[in-house]
């Protein structure tokens, strides 16, 4: 990893999921996630916001998950899906992991076995009930609102992604393969079309662009362990120093 990366790279990953000030399975309380999903939810009187949570990674590299589900709901939990209805003013969450997995990945088992607690969503259900949850949103006449962006993962920036995946995969003429998101969206219109479907994206960004005091207080804990991080990189410079040197005395004080 290069120096110069290090100071994004810890801000993004602190300010937007990682566990570094967090009492609990959740880095913010739980009442903090619920303000969220009630914001958006009146945003979308009409239908239900519905976003995929991140897979696991296919190499050894650790699960991280994307930044939506991280602001609405703080899970680091695999293949999660969370339904934000509007109408009704409430939250499913779906996933199935077992514990013996969720060891493996570091997931609080408390979260796994008690996610409706510690999460204050209203509802969680197995993975198996999303589709029969789906049908009948679509059935009811609800608008389903998704993303159509590609998901942000650590270091990651949706619009950026998303021209970099137009121009290597959907657009290359020996691939054309739709982002995962639009392959969803494409799902949806051809399996429910009687349901309208729409991009949530931009609901969601405009709320993530006024931070609560809890995000403020927490952007400023993370500023300052950037500056311990940065202090503590420049007393381990030397002459002719490595620089996974540098990286080391930096991640270990961050």
């Amino acid at each position: 990893m290069k120096v110069r990366t290090l100071v994004p790279t810890l801000f993004l990953v602190l300010a937007l999921g990682a566990p570094a000030f967090a009492a609990g399975p959740l880095l913010f309380d739980k009442g903090e996630y619920a303000t969220r999903r009630a914001r958006l939810a009146e945003r979308i009187p009409d239908g239900a916001a519905v976003f995929l949570g991140a897979t696991l990674p296919t190499g050894f590299n650790e699960f991280v998950q994307n930044n939506d589900l991280m602001y609405f709901a703080g899970v680091e939990i695999p293949n999660a899906v969370l339904v934000i209805d509007g109408r009704s003013k409430t939250s499913t969450l779906f996933f199935t992991i077992s514990d013996a997995a969720a060891r493996n990945e570091g997931i609080s088992l408390d979260l796994v076995r008690n996610a409706a607690a510690v999460t204050g969503i209203e509802r969680v259900a197995p993975i198996d009930q999303f589709t029969p949850a789906l049908a009948r949103l679509a059935n009811g006449g609800a608008v389903l609102y998704t993303p159509f962006k590609p998901e942000e993962l650590a270091r990651e920036c949706s619009a950026e992604k998303l021209g970099q995946l137009q121009n290597s995969m959907v657009m290359n003429l020996w691939d054309g393969r739709l982002t995962r998101e639009l392959q969803f969206v494409k799902n949806l219109r051809e399996r429910l079309p009687h349901a309208t479907v729409r991009d949530v994206s931009p609901f969601v960004w405009e709320l993530r662009a006024i931070k609560s005091p809890a995000e403020i207080a927490h952007m400023r804990k993370v500023g300052l362990l950037g500056v311990e991080a940065h202090r503590a990189m420049m007393r381990a410079t030397r002459a002719g120093a490595p620089e996974y040197e540098l990286s080391a005395a930096f991640e270990y004080a961050s």
